[in-house]
């Protein structure tokens, strides 16, 4: 049986909301990885430029001017987009 990952992004304001939705999902199999941070799973690329390979392994992407911002699922699609093309977002 194979098993595919589900990717959720909730926002939740304490810890106690974090026990609320992460515990039930533990016992029912599920194991949660909670991210504060997305900015290391965060890329960029060109507005014109062909976005397909990125777009099969981002969790979310939005437009940014004259860029697409792509966020990934994990770091080694990270470094798999930035060997073929994309740029590491740069943050303030």
């Amino acid at each position: 049986m194979n098993v595919l990952p589900v990717i959720l992004r909730i926002y939740l304001k304490n810890n106690t909301w974090k026990n609320f939705f992460c515990d039930p999902l533990d016992r029912k199999g599920f194991h949660p990885n909670m991210i504060e941070d997305a900015a290391p799973y965060t890329v960029e690329i060109g507005k014109h430029q062909k976005y397909g390979k990125f777009l099969k392994n981002s969790v979310e992407r939005y437009p940014l001017r004259d860029r697409i911002v792509l966020v990934m699922k994990d770091k080694v699609w990270v470094e798999q987009a930035l060997v073929i093309g994309a740029k590491k977002q740069e943050h303030k």
